[in-house]
């Protein structure tokens, strides 16, 4: 990537890492959804 600048290469990566890591924690929160406590269920116990 020689015509981009040092800086922008940088910005450039993080943005695909932090994008990477988004569409990770997506595929991963559809895999493993979270029970919704709810107040009766939370009396119960």
């Amino acid at each position: 990537m020689k015509f981009l600048t040092p800086q922008e290469q940088k910005a450039l990566i993080i943005v695909l890492g932090l994008l990477l890591v988004g569409m990770a924690v997506q595929a991963w929160r559809t895999e493993h959804p979270t029970e919704k406590a709810t107040p009766a269920a939370a009396e119960s116990k």
